[in-house]
């Protein structure tokens, strides 16, 4: 745990006590455990062999690129869009899919000794660090990011708070935080959600992220591959002083 101090005024206002006087309060930053995060990408993709490495240009004249899914037989358990890749120019398929992490504080000595829990109400504002492995040759562009309690399956699920998007990340490529983690502020509905964790780190908080992959035509076809992210909670704390 790192700690800085600083003089604040009217620390029982800043923390929502009882009106009694100003006075110092101490702020600390609490560094929770990293967590990795695995994720098995199983794309399923399934192109005929003639079509196979053929580039269908978006001004071709004879194939709209909505129709590039069908027409390529690109078929998958998750939703797949045809358009136009504008940096090709070449038809292009985006494939929707979610994954889903479980994080599980309970054996990060912040909760196994009590402390979190005990001052799960001075926590605020909270900064997510992380990093993204992907481990399969296929552009990622996007990733949407939401948290909610164990349980979520959906980002239309109420419970699930949409917290920021990350990427792009290329194929077999890494992405970091790069100093700009993933903000939960104060008083926001996700902010409600990680603070509920803290509170009862035995119910599991839930990442679900929305992950748009892109195939473009002429590609191969991906394989199997991994999907790893770390996560780096960061949790600043008020308390005031006695």
């Amino acid at each position: 745990m790192k700690s800085r101090f600083s003089r604040l005024v009217c620390a029982a206002a800043l923390l929502g006590a009882a009106a009694g006087g100003c006075g110092a309060v101490t702020e600390q930053e609490l560094t929770l455990a990293e967590q990795t995060l695995h994720y098995d990408l199983m794309l399923n993709l399934s192109i005929p062999p003639a079509y196979q490495g053929v580039k269908v240009t978006c001004s071709n004249g004879f194939i709209q690129c909505s129709a590039l899914p069908g027409l390529l037989g690109l078929t998958s358990s998750y939703q797949v869009t045809g358009l136009c890749d504008e940096p090709t120019m070449l038809c292009a398929g985006d494939i929707k899919l979610l994954v889903l992490f479980v994080v599980d504080f309970s054996q990060d000595p912040a909760f196994t000794t009590g402390f979190a829990q005990s001052n799960a109400d001075n926590m605020r504002d909270v900064q997510l660090f992380y990093t993204a492995q992907n481990g399969v040759d296929i552009d990622i562009t996007k990733i949407e990011t939401y948290i909610g309690p164990d349980g979520i399956r959906s980002t239309t699920d109420p419970r699930a708070v949409y917290l920021g998007t990350v990427g792009p990340l290329p194929r077999k490529g890494q992405i970091s935080d790069n100093g700009s983690p993933l903000p939960v502020p104060d008083g926001s509905p996700a902010h409600d959600v990680f603070v509920g964790a803290m509170r009862d780190p035995s119910k599991p908080l839930n990442v679900l992220m929305a992950v748009t992959a892109r195939y473009i035509s002429g590609d191969a076809v991906p394989s199997k591959g991994t999907i790893d992210v770390k996560l780096k909670p960061v949790v600043k704390m008020l308390s005031r002083d006695e």
